[in-house]
């Protein structure tokens, strides 16, 4: 019987499609996933892997990152551990005052970082499949590498496919590329774009008004912090898929057992965990258990927004606190439309930024 087994097994892996690569693509697997293909490919130098740090975000590893375009910084970090990258002068630390040297680059418009340093700092399986050219990645996943190829060997066709298909299309697009502010991109002289950073956050505590605030920002193609209550988390397909998105997550608590619990609901769903928080008022031990508790410098929810667009105009870095209400969610419309149409700079707040308080 055994024996009658391993030959269905050698001849299913007989039976996968072959697949061909003339431009040597180097692929990515999160656990059992294999991610789509893109121009932000791995790459080998110096005896490591070098990956887009923001694949690390892209599956249920249970990291997050964020890359600060005025220190040249990436992060990723998780509820344990905070690794910073800096492109500049070629090191890493993690939060605690060890250093590191390990370079990062840019490249791709992207930054790419030590594939198997950042796998041993947050304790995750890393490998490289040579038979299929992919690197793995795995927290979560018991299957083996090998069982992991015959997966591979099937979704690699697909996956090159859609990357020609999208080279092609992209070729073939002659107009002129759109600049988004949520982009980080300079539209204008270096002065006015310093003078025009925003920081968008709302408080959500209604699952059904979460979705309603992932659409809006959808149709603007704009990030922003989200903090959110237990209680908001009722979709669990989207919260995972905000976790995934440009928005940076954060808690909505009135204390801090109330976002321990959260979190632990929100690590449930995404695989991750998060140490912003917000409050209705100041919680004095938010620090020692850990979070960072935000405020903000500018309340639309008590402005109408044609006030707040006039006050955005001449402020800089201003973080600006939206709720789930009607109202509020209204006002954050009409603000969203001014941000794009006056092209301010719109960046998400993570944990190397230094809080407002409450």
């Amino acid at each position: 019987m055994k024996r009658v087994i391993s030959l269905l097994i050698a001849l299913s892996f007989l039976l996968v499609p072959m697949y061909t690569s003339a431009a040597n693509e180097v692929f990515v697997g999160i656990n059992n996933v294999m991610l789509p293909l893109d121009n932000a490919m791995p790459f080998y130098s110096n005896g490591a892997w070098y990956i887009d740090y923001l694949d690390f975000t892209r599956g249920d590893l249970g990291i997050s990152a964020s890359y600060n375009k005025d220190l040249g910084t990436a992060v990723l970090y998780n509820w344990d551990v905070t690794l910073v990258f800096n492109v500049g002068k070629g090191t890493a630390y993690k939060e605690g005052g060890t250093q590191y040297n390990q370079r990062s680059f840019f490249r791709n418009g992207t930054v790419y970082v030590p594939a198997a340093f950042v796998s041993e700092q947050f304790g995750v399986t890393f490998s490289h499949i040579s038979e299929v050219n992919t690197l793995r990645f795995r927290t979560t996943s018991s299957m083996s590498d090998t069982m992991f190829t015959y997966i591979a060997k099937n979704r690699i066709p697909d996956l090159l496919a859609a990357y020609k298909m999208s080279q092609s299309a992209a070729s073939q697009d002659n107009s002129p590329p759109v600049i988004q502010p949520g982009n980080d991109t300079n539209t204008g002289s270096e002065n006015d774009i310093k003078n025009n950073v925003v920081y968008i956050t709302v408080n959500i505590k209604s699952s059904e008004k979460l979705n309603e605030i992932a659409t809006v920002l959808t149709n603007y193609n704009l990030p922003a912090t989200l903090f959110i209550s237990k209680d908001a988390m009722k979709d669990d397909n989207l919260v995972r898929r905000l976790c995934s998105s440009r928005n940076s997550i954060g808690i909505f608590a009135n204390s801090t057992g109330e976002a321990s619990l959260a979190n632990d609901f929100l690590f449930a769903i995404a695989k991750r965990k998060t140490r912003l928080l917000r409050a209705d008022g100041k919680l004095t031990d938010a620090e020692v258990n850990g979070y960072r508790q935000w405020g903000a410098s500018l309340d639309a929810r008590s402005r109408n927004a044609a006030q707040t667009n006039n006050m955005l105009n001449t402020r800089n870095n201003t973080v600006l606190l939206f709720d789930d209400s009607e109202a509020s969610i209204a006002r954050l419309k009409s603000v969203l439309a001014h941000i794009n149409k006056q092209k301010f700079v719109v960046r998400t707040i993570d944990i190397m930024t230094n809080p407002i308080a409450p």
